[in-house]
């Protein structure tokens, strides 16, 4: 996890280490043509709300623990690396593919192709699995994901066993259920736990059946709070998780918001610009180093 200081500084830095890649062969004025970290920002969250809606449409029907794994690899895999050296679409994809092998949600390559709506499917198969590994290599093969739907289950049977509700503590499923994809869009995965993801979704369950209540009770509960006898300590930790619990609510609808039309017409202006300049720019580099042939993905799949 990181700070959202920590966040910026490193995706700078993949942005600079890309556009390093041609500085021996960039003219007076070429270093306007190269995406910004912000608009690489916005491209990422374009791609995450395309992902989600793949995600919904994908059939057989994906459990929310292969998206949520999905999405960690690709912000994962951002981190490190500038959308103008790898396609945000084709490496959601690749993480969709690689997610479901590791959560054991068994679909073969084909069944998984079935659901995409461009390109070919002989296309799509190889762009897939070539990425396949290299997305491994790219996330030092740490493919274990902590996703916070078992201990979503866990907090409900807790809150059933040790509070009189007098409430049916299933209505909030679907409000959590819809904080969960809200949360994917953004960098709260790279931020909070997934414990402490899981209590602001609850939370915002019981907002949204105006039970708000229940989830101070519940704090009180796991801290042993008492109103005569209490540690000011324990006090003062269970305050600091409900704010930290408000912090993450606030986070994550903050950042899901949607793009503007004018915002997203402006990048797309932008990625034209890039896709021919990036052609330009990496001719110039084979021929600087006498090498006609190139490795790296087309920028027309940006």
């Amino acid at each position: 996890m990181f700070s959202l200081e920590e966040l910026q500084g490193i995706r700078n830095q993949a942005n600079q280490d890309y556009k390093a890649r041609y500085s021996d062969v960039l003219e007076p004025g070429d270093e306007e043509m190269f995406l910004k970290p912000e608009e690489e920002g916005l491209l990422c969250k374009i791609v995450a709300e395309t992902g989600l809606r793949f995600g919904d449409d994908f059939r057989p029907a994906i459990w929310p623990s292969v998206r949520w794994i999905a999405f960690t690899y690709f912000k994962r895999f951002f981190l490190r690396h500038s959308t103008m050296e790898y396609s945000p679409k084709n490496i959601m994809m690749a993480c969709y593919y690689l997610a479901a092998k590791v959560d054991e949600f068994n679909i073969s390559i084909d069944e998984f192709l079935v659901n995409l709506r461009s390109g070919t499917p002989q296309g799509n198969a190889e762009t897939i699995l070539t990425l396949e590994p290299e997305l491994m290599l790219k996330l030092d093969y740490h493919l274990t994901v902590h996703s916070p739907f078992r201990s979503f289950e866990g907090f409900l049977i807790e809150m059933k066993a040790r509070l009189q509700l007098g409430f049916d503590l299933e209505q909030i499923r679907d409000h959590s259920t819809r904080f969960f994809k809200r949360a994917l869009i953004g960098d709260c995965l790279l931020l909070y736990s997934p414990s402490q993801i899981t209590l602001a979704a609850v939370k915002y369950g019981l907002q949204q059946c105006e039970k708000e209540e229940i989830m101070k009770d519940y704090l009180a509960k796991i801290f042993e709070i008492d109103t005569w006898k209490s540690d000011p300590e324990d006090v003062k930790k269970m305050e600091g998780l409900a704010q930290r619990i408000d912090q993450i609510i606030e986070f994550v609808f903050e950042q899901a918001k949607p793009i503007d039309s004018e915002a997203n017409g402006s990048l797309q202006d932008r990625m034209r610009e890039w896709g021919t300049f990036s052609a330009r720019i990496e001719q110039r580099r084979q021929a600087a180093s006498g090498n006609p042939n190139s490795n790296e993905l087309s920028d027309d799949d940006l």
